[in-house]
């Protein structure tokens, strides 16, 4: 799962896990607990990377809830890291802030149980290192927000759906390939709270983004 994640693999990270057979999670106690964690992580981290936001949520606080659990403090900051990097992704702001605070906050402490100096100095670099900084707000935010958090580019994606054109004609339009449609298409439904691109095009018609097509019972998830 980790190799499919640094390549940017999700869809490969999530068939590995689901290949995966895991006991019951009452078994989890100590080493297991931590170790069944950090797949989970990794499962919420591909969720992020799908865009699919309020899953990837659901996994990383289970995770965080079976460490608080058992007591297990190393993987903390790593599960806020990812849940703000999550939320970052939302972009909410509050609990991408919260979520970083947090992460530095379980840095610092298992910095303090580290005796040598240049080795707590080299974990804290190198661990405070990898927390990306909180963007500050640019004028296209309020646009996000009005816009259920959708990109300028998934917006446009948004209008191109509402005209019924398929995942190929679309990449055709915009010039991208059928897969970063689909990605984009993927984000959209987990953002707006959906489950079919007949409620995309009825949403980009209600929001002015878009005429409304002929047949909107038309649009399928499939295309």
């Amino acid at each position: 799962m980790e190799l499919a994640l640094t390549r940017q693999d999700a869809p490969q990270a999530l068939q590995v896990f689901d290949e995966l057979d895991f006991p019951d999670r009452a078994n989890w106690l100590g080493g297991a607990a931590h170790y069944y964690g950090s797949i989970l992580q990794l499962r919420g981290e591909a969720l992020t990377l799908l865009g699919w936001l309020n899953e990837a949520e659901l996994a990383l606080q289970s995770v965080l809830e079976l460490y608080q659990e058992q007591g297990i403090r190393m993987g903390l900051w790593r599960i806020q890291l990812s849940l703000g990097k999550s939320y970052q992704a939302a972009t909410d702001s509050n609990r991408t802030g919260a979520a970083f605070t947090a992460a530095r906050t379980q840095i610092e402490e298992l910095a303090a149980t580290i005796a040598d100096e240049n080795l707590r100095e080299n974990f804290r670099r190198r661990t405070i290192a990898m927390i990306p900084p909180t963007q500050p707000l640019t004028p296209r935010h309020p646009a996000k927000q009005e816009f259920g958090g959708l990109t300028k580019r998934e917006r446009q994606v948004a209008v191109v759906v509402a005209q019924g054109l398929s995942n190929q004609e679309i990449a055709d339009e915009l010039v991208v390939s059928v897969k970063t449609v689909e990605a984009h298409v993927t984000r959209i439904l987990s953002k707006l709270g959906f489950s079919s691109r007949a409620q995309i095009a009825a949403w980009a018609v209600d929001r002015g983004l878009a005429s409304a097509p002929q047949d909107l019972d038309s649009l399928s998830t499939d295309s």
